[in-house]
C-alpha cells in the first residue's frame, strides 16, 4: 500500500466504519501504526492528524500513562494486543486490490470487536 492509498483510507474508509460508535467512545479511541514506510509518507504525515480529529477521533496531543505523545506516534496503542490478530486477519494471504483490503478490513474489525467485551471481563 502507497501513502496516497492508506491516507484515502484514513479520511474516507475509517469513518464509515466508525459511524455507528458513539462520539465520546470515538474521542476515547487511540491508533497505532507499525512504522510500515506508508505511514511515514508525506501525505499522511501531514494529513493523518487533522483526519482524526476532524473525524472526532483522540485529541492533536493524546496522553498515554504519565507521557503525552503526538497522536501519529507509534508509541500510541489503540487495540492493545489485537493489533496482531487485526494483522493476521487481514494479511493472511496477499491483498490483490484496495477492495480486497477494504473488505479484509472490515471483516477482521468485525472479528476483533468481539475481543473488546473479553478484555473488558478481565479488567
Amino acid at each position: 500500500m502507497v501513502g496516497e492509498k492508506y491516507l484515502t483510507f484514513l479520511e474516507i474508509v475509517l469513518p464509515t466504519f466508525l459511524l455507528d460508535v458513539l462520539v465520546d467512545i470515538r474521542q476515547g479511541i487511540l491508533f497505532q501504526h507499525d512504522g510500515a514506510p506508508t505511514l511515514y509518507a508525506n501525505s499522511v504525515v501531514i494529513n493523518w492528524p487533522k483526519t482524526l480529529v476532524r473525524n472526532g477521533l483522540g485529541e492533536e496531543v493524546l496522553s498515554l500513562g504519565h507521557q503525552s505523545h503526538q497522536i501519529n506516534s507509534p508509541l500510541i496503542t489503540s487495540f492493545m494486543g489485537s493489533e496482531g490478530a487485526m494483522k493476521r486477519l487481514v494479511y493472511e494471504t496477499s491483498v490483490d486490490s484496495d477492495v480486497d483490503l477494504i473488505a479484509r478490513v472490515s471483516v477482521a474489525t468485525g472479528k476483533v470487536r468481539g475481543l473488546f467485551g473479553i478484555i473488558q471481563n478481565v479488567r
